[in-house]
């Protein structure tokens, strides 16, 4: 379950941390930012599938992305690079990833994508701690990790810029918490809409296997359905059964 989320220069949500129970509702009038809180989570799922890069091509680019809103602080000297933070907490972990634009010297070797996302940092330490010990420490170009011995190692493997380690280190036996987070994020659903027009999953044929989680473009809705309706008959079944052992029990001591 996720306990907190933190989202920070991301559109319309300058800086907001956010604590969640079980159940939660957000609620606010149009443009208040509820969709870019929720678009948050969608990011960081992305990430975990090897698509934040097309993710964030999606929503128009990087600068696309950033806050849109003014300063509240006037600078002295050169503004800070803008970035993006998205983090969350879970039972197990913490996760934060920081994203940016290309760095000066990379326009400067003629690079096409210069609207691409660079994950500039990525931390993953024990929920309920102040990043205290790290798991995870990602500080662009390299990345360090604590491996099943407890010890922190660089990685000895080159690592996309534009993606997240969630999705290039892998090895559960190796790196435990980062594989274990990575399935967590995995397993997140979103709901957002499904599409009613005629080229629609929902309106097509599909091959039916058998599921326990609803996809999230509803194509799996029927065998799902299928199995939900004879899990109410088992459960509805095993009720009439049960309800007529007591009653034979019942007439048996009278």
């Amino acid at each position: 379950m996720i306990k907190q989320i933190h989202v920070s220069g991301y559109r319309s949500v300058r800086e907001l941390t956010l604590d969640l129970q079980r159940i939660n509702v957000l609620t606010g009038p149009n443009g208040c930012g509820k969709s870019n809180l929720y678009n948050s989570l969608v990011l960081i799922a992305r990430a975990a599938q090897g698509q934040f890069a097309r993710a964030i091509a999606e929503e128009g680019g990087t600068p696309s992305v950033f806050w849109a809103g003014g300063e509240r602080i006037r600078y002295q000297r050169k503004k800070p690079p803008k970035r993006i933070v998205l983090g969350f907490e879970a039972e197990d972990f913490a996760y934060e990833l920081q994203a940016g634009l290309p760095s000066p010297n990379e326009h400067a070797l003629g690079t096409m994508f210069t609207l691409d996302p660079r994950v500039k940092e990525e931390y993953i330490w024990p929920a309920g701690t102040k990043r205290r010990p790290l798991m995870l420490k990602r500080d662009e170009p390299s990345a360090w990790l604590r491996n099943a011995e407890g010890s922190m190692v660089s990685f000895p493997f080159k690592i996309l810029k534009q993606e997240s380690v969630l999705s290039q280190i892998i090895d559960p036996h190796l790196y435990p918490e980062i594989s274990a987070l990575r399935n967590e994020i995995l397993g997140w659903r979103f709901y957002h809409h499904f599409r009613t027009d005629p080229e629609s999953h929902l309106r097509q044929p599909q091959i039916g296997v058998q599921t326990t989680v609803l996809s999230h473009d509803g194509s799996d809705s029927r065998p799902l359905s299928r199995r939900s309706l004879k899990l109410a008959m088992t459960l509805l079944s095993g009720k009439r059964l049960q309800k007529r052992w007591a009653v034979q029990h019942f007439i048996s001591n009278l």
